[in-house]
């Protein structure tokens, strides 16, 4: 088990370009974070960077779902975070999340906070997936109601602890259909979910693992667990 006051998750899949990148810029944040690599089965050297760079990897079978419930299971942490290893979500977002998740006399406290992808750099995310992701928006919150959502398929989350552990019993995805998991997981639990506005940039090769396909497949576990969940109420 790997405990620390902050835990950041890298799920990560053939990410050699980018990995040690990500995992120095966590480093260089004004907090210190256990970084956890959950890897699915890497074959262009991955894994053995990360372990150059001296952080934890987690071997896990293929599958971005099933990475992330793996590594839900390994760790504990009081603030767990997850984001993509491909270096397009900046790690200086972790910081506003943190605090929301801490709250104050001013801030409520969130059980989960995602990372809104407001600031899109120029030519990080193609017409189509801005389109594809602004419906996926829309579904979301028409079958989930009061719990809205500006990022469906945000890579970038933050969570409480309880909030992690409740998750690593609850999520069923497998790939890509992570992100649509999580927010329909929290949503039915009735939890506290925010977001805060930031910035992404464009992969490092610029080739996105996401095709056409995909945007349809989250659309329908979207319904179906939102139809068999209440169903069984």
């Amino acid at each position: 088990m790997i405990d620390n006051k902050i835990v950041v998750i890298l799920p990560s899949y053939n990410e050699v370009y980018s990995i040690a990148s990500v995992i120095d810029e966590i480093r260089a944040l004004p907090i210190k974070c256990a970084i956890v690599v959950a890897d699915s089965g890497s074959d262009d050297g991955t894994a053995e960077r990360a372990i150059l760079r001296g952080v934890n990897v987690i071997y896990c079978e293929r599958g971005k779902g099933k990475a992330i419930r793996h590594a839900l299971n390994r760790v504990a942490g009081d603030y767990v975070f997850m984001m993509d290893s491909d270096y397009t979500y900046p790690a200086k977002e972790i910081l506003p999340m943190l605090d929301m998740l801490k709250g104050g006399k001013l801030l409520p406290v969130y059980d989960a906070v995602y990372g809104w992808r407001k600031d899109i750099e120029a030519g990080a995310m193609s017409l189509a997936h801005k389109l594809g992701n602004k419906s996926l928006n829309v579904l979301a919150n028409m079958l989930y109601g009061q719990h809205r959502t500006h990022d469906l398929c945000s890579g970038m989350w933050g969570f409480t602890r309880e909030t992690a552990k409740f998750l690593a019993g609850h999520l069923i995805s497998n790939a890509f259909t992570l992100e649509a998991d999580i927010f329909g997981s929290l949503a039915r639990d009735n939890r506290r979910i925010g977001c805060v506005e930031i910035e992404y940039r464009k992969r490092i090769l610029n080739d996105s693992k996401l095709r056409m396909g995909d945007g349809i497949k989250i659309a329908m576990f979207l319904l179906s667990q939102r139809i068999r969940n209440k169903g069984g109420q």
